[in-house]
């Protein structure tokens, strides 16, 4: 938004008459940074980094430090921009403040302006979608597709006045406040702006609205999958009581594979494939999350996935330990990983898969999995085969299970079906404003 509101400020001076300057004219020589290796202790300077530098601002008390004999030249002052050279190519920031002694790494340019022109009127122009469009013509003509400081610095921009200058940055300066959801009015605005202020307030507005039907539509899945739930509850049971059975009722073995170093991309058809932890969700199993087996290794017939097999997932986040699915028709050649288990059923206690995939995701289950579920981290869990087998389920005869999972079946795709209307309706959302945008660009609005 700050980038569309600084295009269309930038195209009136264009439209007005405004002569090109280049970026070497307003500001001195551009410098490249330091380059040393970053300390966590403080042995030197401050050393900012271009991934210290998120949101537009910098966290001063996460930048690390350097080892720096003579700084005075890479000091950073207040008014400095700072532009990505490699990287996040032209991705800037404007100095406001430094706390103490801090100097710029080597993967960035820095720019000073000269007197008489706005460090700040340079950095929006950096926000600018004509920015961006020179930026992306210098460094396709690069080898690396990085920017040099020869190319920023032969950039053009309207060579405004001063005056012009400082109702720019304090335009946006305020309407970046209004972004941090600070309650402020947009500057009214003088010639050659005077429509500018009409199209940034349509802009938000369509924003806002957009915004606003994104949060509803979430909202609608939300308090969805909520009923879900619900109805897996009064289905199933919120708690086990007395007559609730142990797991291994049903369940004679629980295997798990192993994790050998397999290559980093997924198996092609014909490979053999590790499955990744991501491969199982709460009731989705995806064969394509998986990672291709060495040549050179043979896979081991004990830890093959087949079509019908019944997994659950190991270890995860806390919200994911315990997912499962089961495993339709598969394309690959798979193979459990150490972080998958695979269920065996005994046959004098038959249990349909689907009704106990139902059971397992309800939040009756989910407690016990979170409650048995182990490890030092605050967010990666485990649960042990011992463990599972010790989960508590109801006891339905047979037709009760078929009925309950023809039952919740029904409204999982109904849910489903939500998601994917919800996903379907972001993506309209996420054209929409673009589209707007750009007829903002063309002075349509």
């Amino acid at each position: 938004m700050l980038s569309s509101a600084a295009t269309v400020l930038f195209q009136q001076l264009q439209d007005f008459g405004r002569d090109s300057i280049t970026v070497s004219e307003l500001s001195e020589s551009p410098q490249y940074g330091y380059t040393e290796s970053a300390k966590a202790d403080a042995v030197g300077p401050r050393f900012v980094r271009i991934t210290d530098i998120k949101g537009g601002k910098v966290n001063w008390e996460t930048v690390p430090y350097c080892v720096c004999e003579n700084p005075a030249q890479y000091l950073i002052r207040a008014g400095d921009i700072l532009v990505a050279r490699a990287g996040s190519v032209g991705k800037s920031f404007l100095v406001s403040d430094v706390p103490e002694p801090a100097v710029f790494a080597s993967y960035m340019i820095r720019l000073r302006a000269k007197d008489k022109t706005l460090p700040s009127y340079i950095y929006w122009f950096f926000q600018s979608r004509q920015f961006w469009l020179q930026v992306a013509d210098a460094s396709r003509g690069s080898a690396m597709g990085n920017i040099n400081g020869k190319m920023l610095a032969g950039l053009t921009l309207p060579n405004a006045t001063p005056s012009e200058q400082q109702v720019i940055s304090d335009f946006l300066g305020v309407l970046q406040e209004r972004f941090a959801g600070k309650s402020v009015d947009l500057l009214e605005l003088k010639p050659p702006f005077q429509n500018v202020r009409r199209i940034v307030a349509r802009i938000e507005a369509l924003a806002a609205k957009i915004e606003e039907a994104r949060g509803l539509r979430q909202k609608a899945v939300e308090e969805t999958t909520a009923m879900l739930n619900a109805a897996r509850n009064f289905a199933i049971g919120e708690k086990p009581n007395k007559d609730w059975l142990p797991l291994r009722t049903f369940v004679a073995q629980i295997f798990n594979g192993k994790s050998p170093d397999c290559e980093k991309r997924p198996a092609t058809p014909g490979e053999w494939g590790v499955l990744k932890v991501g491969a199982v969700s709460f009731g989705v199993f995806d064969e394509n999350e998986n990672k291709a087996l060495p040549p050179y290794m043979q896979p081991n017939p004990e830890y093959e996935v087949n079509s019908g097999d019944f997994l659950m997932i190991r270890a995860n986040t806390k919200e994911l330990v315990g997912a499962c699915a089961i495993v339709g028709k598969t394309r690959h050649k798979l193979l459990l990983s150490d972080k998958t288990f695979r269920f065996v059923f005994r046959e004098d206690k038959p249990i349909d898969k689907n009704f106990l995939n139902h059971v397992l995701k309800s939040p009756a289950l989910r407690t016990q999995i979170e409650q048995q579920a182990s490890g030092t981290s605050p967010t990666m869990k485990n649960i042990s085969k011992e463990k599972v087998m010790e989960l508590l389920i109801p006891p339905f005869s047979e037709d009760e299970q078929r009925r309950l999972v023809a039952y919740l079946d029904g409204l999982q795709a109904q849910v489903s079906a939500l998601r994917e209307l919800q996903s379907e309706s972001a993506r309209e959302l996420a054209a929409l404003l673009p589209s707007v945008l750009d007829r903002a660009f063309k002075g349509e609005l």
